[in-house]
């Protein structure tokens, strides 16, 4: 009785979820011209691209003579680059080099105790720390170093795809940034 109730309110699991993702694209012909912008879709034989920023494979939100589709025959490169890479990449190193630094500082443990006849100068308690205050301190440096490597290598991070014309490498790559789109 509760599955006859229920039943128009379920949906089919019968297709995976599309992520909203954007690639910055930069397309070179072989006669040189290169044709930049953002991907908005790609088929079997043709990749077209958006002279404004939109979602791959989204709905069509800009007019469509900003949209310029071409053959793969006509293509010699692509250069695909995720937008938001250095915000991605600085999230991950950040919260990576914030788990190691707590991890090591709770690993190291507290620092000895200095006795007073080792104490020539009178401060050698003052630089001791415990182990929560080395959490903190690694912690906090690891996720800033690490964070800002990891902005750095989703920067720099882009993808170049020589096709020459050739179906074969076209389909590599299609499914290359597919496989990007629909990853969970």
């Amino acid at each position: 009785m509760f599955l006859a109730c229920s039943g128009p309110s379920l949906i089919a699991q019968d297709s995976t979820g599309l992520k909203k993702i954007s690639f910055r694209i930069l397309v070179t012909n072989f006669d040189g011209k290169e044709t930049k912008g953002w991907l908005s879709k790609i088929n079997d034989s043709v990749i077209e691209v958006s002279a404004k920023p939109k979602h791959f494979l989204g709905t069509r939100l800009v007019a469509n003579n900003s949209l310029q589709e071409i053959n793969y025959n006509l293509v010699s490169a692509i250069k695909l680059k995720r937008n938001n890479g250095a915000g991605r990449g600085a999230l991950i190193g950040a919260v990576c080099g914030l788990v190691a630094g707590v991890a090591a500082g709770l690993i190291e443990g507290d620092d000895p105790h200095v006795p007073a006849s080792q104490d020539f100068f009178g401060f050698g308690e003052a630089f001791r720390m415990t182990a929560g205050e080395k959490a903190l301190l690694y912690g906090f440096s690891g996720g800033v170093v690490a964070g800002g490597i990891g902005a750095l290598i989703g920067t720099l991070t882009k993808r170049t795809f020589t096709i020459g014309g050739n179906k074969k490498y076209f389909d590599e790559m299609r499914l290359n940034v597919l496989d990007i789109a629909y990853r969970h």
